[in-house]
């Protein structure tokens, strides 16, 4: 039965009609109203029942792309829709508060607007409110109001009366608010939890979108993040702190995860670092290296040249082409990291690629840039993905019938003597490996080897070394916006050390004038065609 009395009651309150009966109410509005009351009552009730990526889509705070996109990352971590759609950039907190709130039926509460005294805080130990993540807000003698990511989590309500002797009332808040509040209160272990401090580690939000932003608008070429400094951006070879509140654990882990797989997070998990490729709409491709120190997570990522890669926009002599042009031997691009000897091995394959058909086989440690096939055949293989190791591939290099082998960084004996063995049977190869000059890269190569075999390795490489590139990017001055490239080369002609068992600095060593990248390339290719277009072969 319908209590009439208290359902007009209902409908002057909502309507504002005065008691005293200035109008009179028709029935067709008393109809109209209770009907509109159900169905709000009907809404707030499917509100109740819908997932929380549902109720922000049905208010159209976000598009079915980015709730796919959400649910994608969800279900590799399983980490909270709310929060992962807030990392990805693609809501605001209050706007995630108000779908709480209608999702759970409660109040919602933004813990950046609160000051909590330290008496409500001891109320609940420290472990329990990292155990159930929640936060005490108010209390009187009888009651506590407790902001929690599940209000529905009867259990940890149950918890929290029991040792405090209180009725608990609890507020909904964000996972993400959550975080930065529980980290707050355990760092700072004592004295009052004061949301304008958490309002200065939000004044500018520290997602991995914005920081990608920040990397883009700045033109820089690094990013680093590191637990308890802001985040730093390389520019120029120069380090660059940004106008950030330093990083927190948690804001570190979210950064990472944003970034790996489901397969990655356990690899990371299992070896304490890992090294991998990840594209970003503002950047582009990035290779990211995520580490341990401390028990924190730190992330270096740098931004990966993408698209097709010429020899005389990125500053390279043009000889190198025709080094390259060969059909055996081994070249081998030494640098320091960070100075550009992968971009340099890729654009000598893209230029094989471009000017004639062969075979061409790159093996990785991490895939940085891609080659797309254009006259050759381009096969580009991970290991550890495409193939598990080194040695296998090397045993199968016959079978690939590979014209030209690519080794990204030869790090190990085995990739020394793959790349050995290769150029012997007839590859062209190409390996990259860490030094700061020529003669340092021969000797890292060769003291790989037992003392017994240097001399046939040595041996070995009189025979099939073509060339040894040895670059180095520099700032090119104080206030300059661009970086330079030198470069010296180490060629048969300089392999007298090999005889003697050590090896002498090459006496050609070449150092061009650097020049800019982005405004002297131009000039630079005037004066070589000036020059005969090429300087002679070292």
């Amino acid at each position: 039965m319908y209590d009439l009395t208290k359902m007009l009651e209902e409908i002057v309150e909502d309507e504002k009609v005065s008691k005293s009966g200035n109008r009179k109410v028709s029935q067709g509005e008393i109809s109209r109203l209770l009907r509109e009351r159900r169905l709000r009552g009907k809404r707030e009730e499917d509100y109740r029942s819908l997932p929380l990526g549902e109720i922000l889509l049905k208010e159209g705070l976000i598009t079915s792309e980015q709730l796919e996109e959400a649910l994608n990352l969800q279900a590799e971590r399983g980490e909270r829709i709310g929060s992962l759609l807030i990392q990805l950039g693609y809501i605001p907190d209050d706007a995630l508060l108000r779908a709480l709130s209608k999702k759970y039926d409660t109040e919602s509460v933004s813990l950046l607007d609160l000051h909590i005294p330290e008496e409500t805080l001891n109320l609940i130990p420290r472990s329990l409110m990292q155990k159930h993540r929640l936060l005490p807000l108010m209390a009187d003698v009888k009651n506590v109001h407790v902001a929690m990511e599940s209000p529905h989590d009867f259990g940890a309500i149950h918890e929290v009366e029991v040792l405090s002797g209180k009725k608990v009332h609890p507020v909904v808040t964000t996972s993400y608010q959550m975080d930065l509040a529980t980290d707050y209160v355990l760092e700072k272990k004592a004295g009052a939890f004061d949301g304008r401090e958490l309002q200065q580690l939000l004044k500018r939000p520290m997602t991995m979108v914005s920081l990608m932003d920040e990397l883009h608008r700045h033109n820089g070429t690094d990013l680093l993040i590191s637990v308890g400094s802001p985040p730093v951006i390389k520019k120029n070879g120069r380090l660059l702190p940004l106008d950030l509140p330093p990083v927190t654990r948690s804001i570190a882990e979210v950064c990472a995860k944003v970034l790996m797989t489901g397969q990655q997070v356990k690899q990371f998990q299992e070896k304490k670092q890992i090294t991998f490729v990840s594209d970003h709409k503002a950047t582009g491709r990035l290779r990211v290296s995520a580490y341990l120190q401390r028990g924190n997570v730190s992330l270096s990522m740098r931004r990966i040249m993408t698209g097709r890669l010429h020899m005389d926009p990125l500053g390279l002599p043009l000889w190198l082409e025709d080094v390259v042009a060969g059909h055996q031997g081994l070249v081998v691009i030494a640098s320091p990291t960070g100075h550009g000897k992968t971009t340099t091995a890729m654009a000598l394959v893209n230029s094989i690629n471009e000017r004639r058909c062969a075979n061409i086989v790159a093996i990785h440690d991490c895939l940085e840039v891609v080659i797309p096939p254009r006259k050759s055949l381009i096969n580009q293989r991970v290991l550890g993905v495409d193939v598990d190791s080194l040695d296998q591939e090397t045993r199968a290099l016959c079978t690939q019938w590979a014209e030209v082998l690519v080794l990204d960084e030869m790090k190990s004996r085995q990739a020394v003597e793959t790349a050995l063995a290769a150029a012997a049977s007839g590859c062209l190869v190409l390996g990259t490996v860490q030094a700061f000059t020529p003669s340092a890269a021969m000797e890292k190569m060769v003291d790989f080897f037992p003392a017994s075999k240097r001399p046939d390795v040595k041996r070995s490489l009189s025979h099939c070394l073509l060339l040894v590139f040895c670059q180095r990017l520099h700032a090119r001055g104080e206030g300059e916006t661009s970086r330079g490239l030198s470069y010296e080369t180490f060629s048969p002609r300089e392999l007298d050390g090999l005889q003697d068992g050590a090896f002498s600095t090459p006496h050609n060593n070449r150092s061009v004038a650097p020049f800019d990248f982005l405004q002297d390339v131009q000039e630079q290719s005037l004066e070589r065609q000036k020059d005969g277009n090429r300087p002679s072969n070292p």
